[in-house]
């Protein structure tokens, strides 16, 4: 968790949320399918540390990003959907391994899930591309 707070601050005063998502994707998506390489224990700890430490900014970023654009009447709404559905996606891949391990082996399953996440960098940075800066949301007038 040190180690993580460290990159986030390091990070966060170079990177926008939007950047930091997509480089935070691509190092966590790395570090799981690295997963597949893993012969010994100590590799393991290796890649689940990094795992880890590109975890945290992660999450950072996207609630950043959360809080910073939505409109705060609906930011309480949002922040329910994203946990359903991370929720959703976990049940989802927990139920789908065991069948993706009997189909391409468990080294299979780390590189397909990393190459996921990957993936989903890739889709991050181009949806992010176009936007130069993200607005602020506007606020609303209590009455």
């Amino acid at each position: 968790m040190v180690a993580a707070a460290t990159l986030v601050a390091a990070f966060s005063s170079r990177l926008r949320p939007k950047h930091l998502i997509s480089v935070g994707a691509v190092g966590l998506g790395a570090s799981v399918g690295s997963l597949a390489g893993c012969t010994a224990p100590w590799q393991l700890l290796l890649a689940v540390f990094a795992a880890g430490w590109f975890l945290a900014p992660l999450q950072a970023a996207v609630t950043t990003l959360l809080q910073t654009t939505v409109v705060p009447s609906y930011r309480a709404r949002a922040q329910a959907a994203l946990t359903t559905l991370v929720s959703g996606a976990s049940l989802a891949a927990m139920s789908l391994v065991g069948v993706a391990a009997e189909v391409a082996g468990a080294r299979g399953v780390f590189l397909a899930a990393g190459a996921i996440v990957v993936a989903a960098s890739v889709v991050s940075a181009v949806t992010f591309r176009g936007v130069a800066r993200l607005p602020a949301p506007a606020l609303e007038a209590r009455s």
